[in-house]
């Protein structure tokens, strides 16, 4: 129930912070393919501009499988956000 309120406020107002908090819901509950939706938004919502969140994404991309768009990311994360460390 408390998931669906979450999910409902974050399609209502998809804000940076509604969005972070699904997120961390998400993951918390172990749904990663529902987390990799989530942060796809919050990198999109940011303009790229946390690269915090691309590199959530590209960690969970890694559990899921999905290598090689991970590796893309971080090359990304790389080149626009040269000084970020995680």
């Amino acid at each position: 129930k408390y998931n669906e309120q979450l999910v409902a406020i974050a399609n209502a107002e998809p804000t940076e912070a509604n969005l972070k908090m699904l997120a961390d819901v998400y993951n918390a509950g172990q749904m990663y393919d529902k987390q990799i939706v989530i942060l796809r938004k919050l990198v999109e919502v940011t303009n790229k501009q946390k690269p915090e969140y691309m590199a959530d994404l590209a960690t969970i991309l890694v559990v899921q499988g999905q290598k090689e768009e991970a590796v893309t990311l971080v090359k990304e994360i790389r080149s626009l956000h040269p000084t970020y460390r995680s």
